[in-house]
């Protein structure tokens, strides 16, 4: 084995070891929490930190809302969270986030400062510079009940490699976040 085939393995380490590292922290933090509120502060938090993401950014709707409401974010600006505050993919499609709750699809954009969809919003309320973008709609039987948005930081080589992984994450988020609104409607 030559140098760069070690190169090239520790890589391969590094990506499962970081993986593995951000499923069971957001596993963890998915548990534990029984509000929508309470649980879309602490994964969001949990998945920006595992992941080292720019930005994360979450919406979800009540079982009386036909909107998608912003619950939680991190790395976004003021007013770029007051920009987006509710999406309504039945009204427009002005946002990635908007078009992957319409097309009920994972958006990925390879350069938010290139793609017209995100460039007027991810690309400018980012703390850190963002480069690429993530968007799954969070679904549970025909509903979608939600969006999350992650936003990779410029220069992270893991980002790319990172999709299977993060639609688990999204696919443990639509499940967590639909037993929060059975449990609060059950609860009122």
């Amino acid at each position: 084995m030559d140098i760069e085939d070690r190169r090239v393995n520790q890589r391969e380490v590094s990506r499962e070891t970081r993986s593995i590292e951000m499923l069971r922290r957001v596993g963890k933090a998915l548990l534990y929490h029984q509000t929508l509120e309470e649980l879309a502060v602490i994964a969001i938090h949990e998945i920006a930190s595992a992941a080292e993401l720019a930005a994360v950014l979450l919406w979800a709707r009540t079982s009386t809302q036909e909107r998608l409401t912003l619950r939680a974010h991190v790395g976004v600006s003021r007013q770029g969270a007051s920009a987006i505050r509710s999406l309504e993919p039945s009204e427009r499609l002005s946002c990635a986030a908007e078009v992957a709750a319409k097309q009920r699809q994972t958006v990925w954009v390879d350069d938010v400062n290139e793609n017209t969809a995100t460039r007027e919003l991810e690309a400018k309320f980012c703390y850190l510079s963002p480069k690429e973008a993530c968007v799954l709609p969070l679904i549970v039987g025909d509903h979608v009940i939600g969006v999350l948005e992650l936003v990779s930081r410029d220069g992270d080589s893991h980002f790319q490699h990172s999709k299977e992984l993060f639609e688990v994450i999204a696919e443990h988020l639509s499940l967590a976040l639909n037993n929060c609104a059975v449990f609060e409607s059950v609860e009122q």
